[in-house]
């Protein structure tokens, strides 16, 4: 992993904590590539190669578990660059459920706050 040093400077330990545990979860698997080679990923976005939607068995599972509802698939981001879109959970599926308790999804393509 590489972080912009002119970038750490600026950020809580807190801020910091949650970029570097945004970055191994990529690392670990939590990113278009894997994904696209699981099969768990569907749909383009205006033309774009881009995915749109998590569809993967388990991650789907314990989405449902966290939300309580009973979705059939998770939106990835559909804005932003090519490191964000498609490659994200959707901001605006996590808002009003992790972001509003303070909690923030930790796979949104967006580190807000200070």
């Amino acid at each position: 992993m590489q972080f912009d040093t002119d970038d750490l400077v600026t950020m809580s330990t807190e801020r910091l904590e949650l970029l570097v545990m945004h970055e191994m979860a990529h690392v670990l698997g939590l990113n278009a590539t894997v994904w696209a080679l699981n099969g768990v990923v569907e749909g383009a976005s205006a033309g774009k190669s881009d995915y749109t939607r998590y569809v993967g068995e388990d991650g789907l599972a314990a989405y449902n578990i966290e939300s309580g509802r009973a979705a059939d698939s998770i939106m990835l981001e559909d804005e932003g660059g090519a490191g964000t879109r498609g490659t994200h959970w959707n901001e605006e599926t996590f808002l009003g459920s992790y972001s509003d308790k303070g909690n923030p999804e930790l796979m949104t393509g967006w580190l807000s706050g200070a």
